[in-house]
C-alpha cells in the first residue's frame, strides 16, 4: 500500500492538478490550493509483464504554483529559465509498477518498489503561442530512485525525448494533450526490472543480465477538466517496446504494454479565498 500511495501522488501531479486560469494569475504570485482526492489505475507490474491490477486509492491533494517552484497539472518542478521559445526548468515525475509480489514471474525475486524520477528539462516550443498551447520538443533526462520502508535506493538514469501538445480548449472547456517518445535507460536502470541474478536462477528462468540502450516508445493521450471546486483527468499510456535492449529477459513477457489512470479531485481551500 506504501507503495501504490507514493505512485499515486505522482499520476495526480501528471493527471489532474490546477487549471489554466491559476496559471495565467500567478505569474508574479503565490497560488495555493488543498482538498481531497480519488485516484484509480490500471496496469501491468512493469513494462513487458502481462500481469494486470486495477486498484483505487483516497489521497490528499495539494496544489502550489510560486515564482521558481510549481506543483501542478504538469507535475512538481522548478522553472528556472524561459523565453518565448525555449524553457530549462528541473521536472520531477513517478513511476508506478504495480504490486510484483505475486507476478509469477518473478516469483521468490525481490518485490519491485515504486520510483520517483527527477532531473532537467529543455523544452522548445514547436508550434503554437506558447509552451502551453501547441507542439514542444522535451528533452527531460532524470535519475530514477526508488522508495520504500528501506529508504532510497538510485537504480538508474533515463532519457526521454518526447514530441509534445497540448491544447487549453480542445473540446469546449476541456484541455487535452498528447505526447509521443522514445526512452532510452542505462544499464543499471533496466537490471532492476530485467535482470535474473545467479540466486534467482530456475529451470525456467534462466541467467540474463541487461544492457542499456534503446527501453521502448511510446504514446500518450490526456484529458483535463475542472468545473467550480472539481478536477477531473484521465490519461491513456500506451508502450510499444520491440527492439528494446531487454526484450530477450526471461521476465518479459509482451512487447505491449498500456495503462489508464483516472483522477478526480474535490477543492476544500485556495488562497485566493
Amino acid at each position: 500500500m506504501y507503495r501504490v500511495l507514493i505512485g499515486s501522488l505522482f499520476l495526480l501531479a501528471a493527471s489532474c492538478w490546477g487549471d489554466a486560469e491559476v496559471a495565467e494569475k500567478t505569474l508574479d504570485t503565490v497560488h495555493m490550493e488543498a482538498g481531497l482526492a480519488l485516484v484509480a489505475q490500471g496496469a501491468a507490474d512493469y513494462r513487458g509483464s502481462n500481469h494486470y491490477r486495477p486498484y483505487a486509492v483516497p489521497l490528499p491533494y495539494f496544489l502550489y504554483r510560486g515564482r521558481v517552484l510549481k506543483a501542478d497539472r504538469d507535475g512538481v518542478r522548478g522553472d528556472f529559465w524561459s523565453n518565448h521559445r525555449m524553457e530549462f526548468n528541473l521536472s520531477v515525475d513517478g513511476s508506478l509498477n504495480g504490486n510484483s509480489d505475486d507476478n509469477r514471474l518473478r516469483r521468490g525475486m525481490p518485490e519491485l518498489e515504486s520510483a520517483i524520477e527527477f532531473g532537467p528539462s529543455l523544452n522548445i516550443r514547436l508550434a503554437g503561442d506558447t509552451l502551453q498551447d501547441g507542439w514542444s520538443l522535451r528533452l527531460p533526462v532524470r535519475a530514477v530512485i526508488t522508495v520504500s520502508g528501506d529508504g532510497l535506493n538510485h537504480i538508474g538514469n533515463v532519457f526521454s525525448p518526447r514530441i509534445y501538445w497540448r491544447k487549453p480548449e480542445m473540446i469546449g472547456s476541456w484541455r487535452g494533450s498528447f505526447s509521443a517518445g522514445t526512452m532510452i535507460a542505462d544499464r543499471s536502470y533496466h537490471a532492476y526490472f530485467y535482470d535474473v541474478p545467479l540466486e534467482y536462477v530456475t529451470e525456467d528462468r534462466p541467467l540474463f543480465r541487461s544492457s542499456g540502450g534503446y527501453s521502448g516508445s511510446f504514446l500518450r493521450f490526456s484529458l483535463y477538466h475542472h468545473w467550480q471546486d472539481w478536477r477531473f483527468g484521465v490519461s491513456f499510456r500506451y508502450d510499444y517496446l520491440a527492439g528494446a535492449n531487454f526484450m530477450d529477459s526471461p521476465l518479459v513477457q509482451t512487447e505491449h504494454y498500456g495503462s489508464i489512470s483516472i483522477g478526480l479531485v474535490r477543492r476544500l481551500w485556495n488562497s485566493g479565498g
